[in-house]
């Protein structure tokens, strides 16, 4: 007969200390779980007018593990889960769709207006699937003002400034240490850095509250200074947005719940081009075509979906690509 040996403080210290970091292990595998979800994407379908392959159409939501959608059958309105599994809140109104007019520039920029802050104050923004961040120009950039004399002489081109004293629902974003939060983004073609603020954000007729976006204080070089647009919308993945700031439609649809449907949770381009009839392009919020009355298809027959090759861009594996008898194959 063996007696036990009385616990002592330490050991008891020492077995708390394991079962957290065990906890904590297991938490962490299930989030990079989580993390592995995979998006869709889609090939573009036969287009009504003639041919040009100018609609892109990107799904926004990931396969869910089986457990989570077996919890969820019960309710068909429930959220599908695209990069945050927690429970979602619905809306106080779901909407059917969205569409906002987009304007082609040379068929190598198109924008859309969006609105900040209360009461609304308007921008030009580039609507952006290679970048995930939302920002705009703010009224204390001295370098993103354009005076007649310099406009005239072609040195800038005038931009609409987000003036944060003008707008009652204007919030100061904060780090961990109390410090206005700051940000800083390299583009391509250019770069921009500044403040990190939080308003309404209003885009195709839709509301986004409290939606964290940046104001830039400083815009070095030419590229900004001579644009035909004030700031860009990013439409990529969270996970390349700087300081992980949530883009707005990710926002609208997982924190508003604005498209509950999972069929709705998409949004799609028609790009026009240069001597189209049309007046303008258009994107669709919540679905692949227009809802307005009297507007036009963009497209004929099922879209067919594929894979995502990872939730960064929306990219996806090519088999080929070739043009008549000529394959990538066999270069």
């Amino acid at each position: 007969i063996t007696h036990p040996q009385p616990v002592t403080l330490r050991a008891m210290l020492l077995f708390l200390l394991n079962v957290a970091l065990l906890s904590r292990a297991a938490w962490t595998k299930h989030k990079n779980q989580q993390s592995r979800l995979q998006g869709e994407s889609f090939i573009q379908p036969d287009l009504r007018n003639g041919g040009n392959p100018a609609q892109t159409t990107l799904q926004l939501h990931g396969r869910k593990p089986l457990r989570q959608s077996l919890l969820e059958k019960e309710d068909d309105s429930a959220l599908i889960v695209s990069m945050n599994t927690a429970p979602k809140k619905k809306s106080e109104k779901s909407l059917t769709a969205a569409d906002i007019p987009i304007k082609d520039y040379m068929d190598c920029e198109y924008m859309a207006s969006i609105t900040l802050g209360t009461p609304p104050q308007s921008f030009t923004l580039i609507l952006d699937t290679g970048s995930s961040n939302l920002w705009i120009p703010s009224d204390s950039c001295e370098v993103c003002k354009c005076s007649s004399v310099q406009e005239q002489a072609g040195e800038c081109l005038p931009h609409n400034l987000y003036h944060s004293n003008k707008s009652s629902t204007f919030e100061a974003v904060m780090d961990l240490q109390g410090e206005r939060m700051t940000y800083a983004i390299q583009y391509g073609s250019g770069e921009c850095s500044g403040l990190v603020s939080r308003d309404v954000l209003t885009f195709g007729g839709v509301k986004v509250h409290a939606q964290k976006f940046g104001e830039a204080t400083k815009e070095p070089g030419d590229v900004f200074k001579k644009a035909n647009f004030d700031g860009i919308l990013g439409l990529a993945w969270n996970s390349i947005a700087v300081d992980h700031l949530k883009t707005p439609v990710d926002h609208l649809i997982h924190k508003h719940g604005a498209f509950p449907s999972p069929e709705q949770q998409k949004f799609a381009f028609y790009l026009k081009s240069r001597g189209d009839p049309d007046k303008h392009g258009d994107l669709f919020l919540g679905g692949t075509h227009c809802v307005n009355a009297g507007c036009v298809y963009r497209y004929n027959g099922p879209i067919k979906y594929y894979p995502l090759s990872e939730r960064t861009y929306w990219q996806f594996d090519l088999d080929d690509i070739s043009v008549g008898s000529a394959s990538m194959k066999n270069w």
